[in-house]
């Protein structure tokens, strides 16, 4: 007998339930987050001179997923979140923020991604170090450190580059919890990485 899986796809604004019914099946659904920063991105006032790209940040493999990652600090291990996942795979999430928060800033039309069409000779490279929940045995703190280069794509220098990072306590160890403090701390990496950028170009 064939089965038909219909899939409903509850949104909240922290998070995109993902609540499958299929059948016969006791499997335990993912709840699928993504990351909300219109808020953050719509307070920012800055202006882009130059046309920038935005390449796909570049991550260790552990962050390389739709996983969301604890780190115990005390015990130096890494667990996953339950059946918490993100929308996409993590590098692709912050690309799309990323584009967003500069478009949001009023850069539209100045920015853009590999392989649309758009001319520029400026390339924003960023490399994700941390995206996690870190359980340092007596409190839950979410941590985003995102490096940022500024590179002239004709010849590869590098024109500009900083370290942004965020931390903010996680008040109840439940995944929701969890994810909105991990939306807090890169809602402040992002403004500060859009500010930064925008005063320099």
């Amino acid at each position: 007998m064939n089965l038909k899986q219909y899939v409903c796809l509850c949104f909240l604004p922290l998070m995109l339930s993902a609540c499958a019914l299929a059948g016969g099946s006791n499997k335990p659904e993912a709840i699928i987050y993504d990351l909300n920063t219109s808020k953050a991105a719509s307070a920012i006032k800055g202006q882009l001179s130059r046309q920038i790209i935005i390449a796909e940040p570049k991550t260790l493999e552990t962050l390389n997923s739709k996983s969301i990652i604890v780190k115990s600090s005390a015990r130096g291990t890494i667990s996953f979140l339950g059946l918490a996942e993100w929308i996409d795979v993590l590098p692709l999430v912050v690309q799309t923020q990323l584009l967003r928060g500069f478009e949001n800033a009023g850069a539209l039309g100045r920015v853009g991604v590999p392989g649309e069409q758009l001319r520029s000779d400026l390339l924003l490279v960023s490399d994700i170090r941390s995206f996690n929940v870190i359980d340092n045995g007596t409190q839950l703190i979410a941590s985003v450190e995102i490096s940022v280069k500024i590179i002239n794509d004709n010849n590869g220098a590098v024109l500009a580059a900083k370290l942004f990072k965020a931390q903010k306590p996680v008040t109840i160890a439940k995944s929701d919890s969890m994810v909105a403090s991990l939306n807090t701390a890169f809602q402040d990496v992002l403004l500060d990485i859009v500010k930064w950028t925008t005063a320099k170009f």
